[in-house]
């Protein structure tokens, strides 16, 4: 068995990371007493469209609703931190978040909310003892959204555009491993297998 550790998936949507978080909790167990797995970030879809499409008649009105909305994702993050990520460390369990503060903070960037206010709590925040930048082209990301019955605004052009620079951007000034997304699942999480454990602990010589 290894300590308790913090392992994040971020990305865009249409990047693989639902499947990837799955299948490595599957190939994790047995080597932590306990694998959890976590999407912070989902919020309920219906309160955010609801929010979303509240009249803004003036700059001001539009402002306060991206400002609300940072603040409330701001709370789910720290809600699962307290509530699920830190007592499960402390019980030597392996943690995998879909998304974290990173993509939080490339979501709001593209909103044109100012997280500074809530920049103190997110600090406070557990820090990832590996992160995972899962990374696809646009029109990657595009093709498999696509089938999807409703790919929110995670499917709109302009923010798959905006997040693969701004991505780049956040993801330089926090360690990192990228992972392109277009490869085999299967390759990812042996990647990402060989950064958590020793060979021996992988089955190999």
């Amino acid at each position: 068995m290894v300590p308790g550790t913090f392992v994040t998936v971020s990305g865009v949507d249409g990047g693989g990371k639902s499947t990837l978080v799955e299948r490595l909790a599957a190939r994790a167990e047995g080597h932590w007493s306990e694998v959890i797995t976590l999407a912070p970030l989902k919020g309920d879809p219906v309160l955010v469209r609801q929010v979303r499409s509240l009249p803004a008649p003036g700059e001001g009105d539009w402002r306060a609703r991206e400002q609300w909305m940072a603040g409330y994702f701001s709370l789910r993050l720290a809600i699962a931190a307290r509530a699920d990520v830190e007592p499960a460390l402390a019980r030597g369990s392996l943690v995998i978040a879909d998304r974290w503060c990173s993509d939080h903070v490339v979501n709001q960037s593209y909103f044109g909310a100012d997280l500074a206010e809530w920049q103190p709590l997110l600090d406070s925040l557990p820090k990832p003892d590996l992160a995972i930048w899962l990374d696809v082209p646009p029109a990657t990301a595009r093709e498999r959204i696509a089938s999807r019955r409703d790919a929110g605004i995670g499917g709109n052009d302009s923010f798959l555009r905006f997040a693969a620079v701004r991505f780049g951007e956040v993801m330089s000034s926090v360690p990192h491993v990228r992972v392109d997304g277009r490869i085999p699942t299967e390759e990812a999480v042996r990647t990402i297998l060989e950064h958590l454990l020793p060979a021996t602990q992988r089955g190999e010589p």
